[in-house]
């Protein structure tokens, strides 16, 4: 795994990048500012060779040099491809095969439950809500867990979801879809 922190020192005006793999020193790279001779000569003052030392090496400088983590937010596509693995694995006891073909499939199933949840946080609740009550889909549909296969059907798995969720109610109503994130909550 790789984390990033920047390395902001004061004194000199530059901004670093800095790369830790597996919480050992990877990478650098200058951000902004300028790298002189003395900056050169004094990098591993500054520059931790361990992910652990950061903080120690934020409190020995203090404000002089600032250490602050990157932290990246995944992406909606990222959401939704980590639940649909950790449902796959799961469900068929071995790790899904991914290719272009199943990653446009997904895009298209995120833009679909987009615009019936309304948002990225209610389609994304929504998908998790489809794949939790899969094994109570019918059969056929239950047999059949590839990615292009739910986009063709989502429709139909939808309705499948709905009605295992009102168990012994009648009909669909007209604003299901945009009710289905309040109406399939657990």
């Amino acid at each position: 795994m790789t984390t990033h922190y920047t390395i902001y020192i004061e004194k000199h005006k530059l901004k670093l990048k800095v790369g830790y793999r597996s919480g050992k020193f990877w990478r650098v790279e200058r951000v902004s500012g300028q790298m002189t001779d003395t900056i050169l000569d004094s990098f591993g003052i500054v520059v931790p060779l361990e992910e652990k030392q950061v903080q120690q090496y934020q409190n020995r400088y203090g404000k002089n040099v600032t250490y602050t983590k990157i932290e990246k937010k995944k992406s909606i596509y990222t959401q939704f491809s980590d639940a649909w693995f950790v449902f796959y694995e799961q469900f068929a006891g071995i790790e899904p095969k991914f290719t272009g073909v199943e990653g446009k499939a997904l895009k298209q199933i995120i833009t679909y439950l987009k615009k019936v949840a309304g948002d990225d946080a209610a389609a994304l609740e929504l998908w998790n809500v489809i794949l939790s009550r899969w094994k109570y889909l019918d059969e056929f549909h239950r047999k059949n867990t590839d990615l292009k296969y739910i986009n063709s059907n989502l429709n139909k798995i939808i309705t499948n979801v709905k009605r295992i969720s009102q168990e012994g109610t009648k009909g669909v109503s007209d604003d299901y879809l945009k009710r289905v994130v309040n109406d399939l909550r657990t």
